[in-house]
Formats: C-alpha cells, sequence, structure tokens
C-alpha cells in the first residue's frame, strides 16, 4: 500500500507536468491468480472430490478423545529399621535412600518430615548423631 503523503505527490507531480495520472490503487494486480479459469479447469474435478469425500465412511469418523493421565498415588509406607538406616550413615551413603525411605525412619522416629531431600538428609543425620533417638517437638529429643 502506498503512504497518502507519497500518492498525494504523485498526484501534484502529474498535475504540475501536466501529464496522466496513474493510479496505483486502481491498477490491476497482475500476481492475482485468475480464479475463473482455474474454476473452468479444476471445477468439475473439485465436485468429484467433494462427492468421493462426502460419500466415504472415513470422513465421517471422530476419534474419541484421549482419557487424561492417571494421577499417581503416593507410594506405600517402607518399613525401615535403624539397623539399615545406620548402614547407610555409616557409609556416608544416605543420599542413595529414597524420600519414601527417609520419610518412613522420620515418621517412626517422630521427627518433622519436611521440605526437600537435602532437608529429610540433614534430620536423619542429626538423629544419628545423637544415637538414633526419638523426637518430640515439644520436650526434644527422647529415648531409643
Amino acid at each position: 500500500m502506498i503512504s497518502a503523503l507519497a500518492y498525494f505527490y504523485a498526484k501534484l507531480q502529474s498535475l504540475a507536468f501536466e501529464e496522466e495520472f496513474f493510479d496505483p490503487l486502481q491498477s490491476e494486480d497482475k500476481t492475482k491468480p485468475l480464479s475463473i479459469g482455474m474454476h473452468k479447469v479444476a471445477g468439475p474435478l473439485m465436485a468429484q472430490f467433494k462427492a468421493a469425500v462426502q460419500d466415504d465412511v472415513r470422513a465421517h469418523y471422530t476419534e474419541k478423545p484421549a482419557k487424561a493421565a492417571a494421577k499417581k498415588r503416593a507410594a506405600p509406607a517402607e518399613e525401615v529399621d535403624d539397623a539399615f538406616i545406620e548402614g547407610y550413615w555409616k557409609s556416608g551413603a544416605l543420599g542413595k535412600l529414597t524420600v519414601a525411605q527417609l520419610k518412613a525412619f522420620m515418621t517412626k522416629h517422630s521427627i518433622p518430615a519436611e521440605g526437600r531431600k537435602a532437608d529429610h538428609i540433614a534430620a536423619v543425620e542429626v538423629s544419628a548423631l545423637r544415637g538414633f533417638q526419638t523426637w518430640d517437638p515439644l520436650t526434644g529429643p527422647g529415648t531409643r
């Protein structure tokens, strides 16, 4: 699209030099396809194709929407004994335990099981340093 100012100056120049004004807005677009000629040639073929698609059973088949993915259930709590955890603690491999195993141990010893895995490992290490005592949030560490 030609800008309004350029259009104005082009028209002004044609008036000043008494030339014929070529209006770009009124000219024929040479890049536009000749749709009349295309319909003459391909019209019957397009009508046949449309009829074939409407008659085909597969054209009217719609797939059922996929079911939503099932939500994951929480893993059942694992039973872990103190010797199991103590073995990992002595070898310095508490990081190899799963979060479920750490939480099961923490729940067994009344240690608050909140936060990330690193927080759980730190809490288990503190418990190990205290001799795997149970933890009472009100009174502090108890006995084994």
